[in-house]
């Protein structure tokens, strides 16, 4: 979930766009266009009650696939910094997902803190799911999340972004098996 504008459905958060054109610019961007495509676009807008005590009332669920044509389309498009490499006929993914910078202990202004701890709170019920689909006939290993036949799943609690500091390092390889 996805805290929105008030009356709109634009994110307020910067790197989790929830409308579709938006996705698609993000993922073509830069000098030569990627032709990624978006499969399954979906989006739900939910309003949180009154009596809530939410700062952001209004929240969307956003879920898409995107389908790449080429391997080298990955490491730019997707969130957090990607390393890609196929050797023979396997397929290693790295992928970082940046974490805060700033340890709560380093904040000293009052105001600092409320701000952190307002944020933490916000997130603490958001988190991005991933979803790799992969041939049935392949092994897949994963360090984080669920492998089952054809689909490897990781969800990452977005509070976690704020609680680490460092990078959160996701690595999965993924072999076909002829």
């Amino acid at each position: 979930m996805v805290p929105t504008r008030r009356n709109s459905d634009e994110s307020l958060i910067k790197f989790l766009p929830t409308q579709k054109d938006e996705i698609l610019g993000r993922l073509n961007k830069g000098f030569f266009s990627r032709n990624i495509s978006l499969k399954d676009y979906t989006y739900q807008k939910i309003v949180i009650p009154e009596t809530d005590p939410s700062l952001f009332r209004e929240k969307a669920k956003v879920y898409y696939k995107v389908e790449f044509q080429d391997l080298s389309q990955i490491e730019d498009a997707m969130l957090g910094k990607v390393q890609v490499r196929k050797k023979g006929n396997t397929l290693y993914v790295k992928r970082e997902i940046p974490m805060i910078s700033r340890s709560p202990e380093t904040l000293k202004k009052d105001g600092e803190k409320k701000i952190y701890s307002e944020t933490l709170r916000l997130l603490r019920t958001s988190s991005i799911l991933f979803k790799v689909n992969f041939p049935i006939a392949s092994i897949c290993r994963s360090n984080r999340g669920d492998v089952n036949l054809g689909k490897l799943s990781y969800r990452l609690p977005l509070a976690e972004t704020i609680e680490r500091t460092g990078n959160n390092s996701w690595d999965y390889r993924i072999t076909v098996i002829y």
